[in-house]
């Protein structure tokens, strides 16, 4: 007998905490990578799907879905690690609206003056000689200021809160390190640029993630409700699809395709 074959999907957005009621988030809503995940389920050498989703996220209609949510970016890493290393997915459909930064403390704005004073002082103690801030010392020294170490809730008496951002990890430079031998296709959503830029921006992340295809979309599409997705393999080809149900079956036949 044939053995069937695992996907793993990635859907909707990353949250990430202000503190413990409020947070950060985005527009992704899971609507495209649930619709995939129904694509891949139609397949019949496809037997389990692994979608890994946001808070909130739409889920996919499928009972191959093995629905595993991940809230915020660290969980995310967390989640595909472990799926990677013991599930083995023979492809990876990375559609998740992933948050690029994440909060590194929360500090009352009439305190900004003393987050950068303790981190002037701690350079000079360093003798670093470089004349300007570096954005690590900047946030090692709102730590010491960080109002979520007094409130689970940061109260409206705070007056206007100053957030502190960090980057978060990157998730899809792990999938081919940990999974050389599966299909991996990527995604890049830019905001109104000219298409020869869209599709550049996607092919370095293709080169850069090792990826097998790269879906790039531009969310100026998304808003006019005529998503439309520019699928690029590995060997140059584009193939253009309009539509969420269209983009998500262009990537099922094209990973299938990839597999024979």
């Amino acid at each position: 007998m044939t053995k069937k074959r695992t996907v793993l999907v990635t859907a909707g957005g990353t949250s990430e905490p202000i503190d413990n009621i409020r947070s950060i988030t985005n527009t992704g809503t899971g609507a495209l990578g649930s619709l995939i995940a129904d694509a891949f389920a139609k397949d019949p050498q496809v037997g389990r799907i692994i979608y890994v989703h946001g808070r909130g996220s739409v889920l996919p209609k499928t009972e191959k879905a093995e629905c595993i949510e991940a809230a915020y970016t660290q969980r995310l890493l967390e989640t595909m690690r472990k799926c990677l290393i013991e599930d083995k997915p023979d492809a990876i459909v990375h559609s998740m609206a992933v948050s690029d930064y994440c909060v590194k403390s929360v500090v009352r704005s009439e305190d900004v003056a003393a987050v950068l004073k303790k981190a002037r002082a701690n350079k000079a103690a360093q003798k670093v000689r470089t004349a300007a801030l570096a954005s690590e010392e900047l946030l090692a020294a709102s730590e010491s200021f960080d109002l979520r170490d007094i409130y689970n809730k940061i109260p409206s008496s705070a007056g206007n809160p100053v957030i502190f951002l960090q980057p978060t990890p990157k998730v899809i430079p792990e999938v081919k390190k940990l999974s050389p031998d599966s299909i991996l296709v990527g995604f890049k959503l830019l905001d109104d640029v000219a298409h020869e830029e869209l599709i550049s921006v996607a092919k370095r992340l293709m080169e850069k993630n090792d990826c097998d295809f790269v879906l790039a979309n531009d969310y100026t599409t998304v808003k006019a409700g005529q998503h439309t997705g520019y699928l690029i393999s590995k060997d140059g080809g584009i193939e253009t699809f309009v539509g969420k149900p269209a983009i998500a079956e262009g990537i099922a036949k094209a990973v299938a395709a990839a597999w024979k």
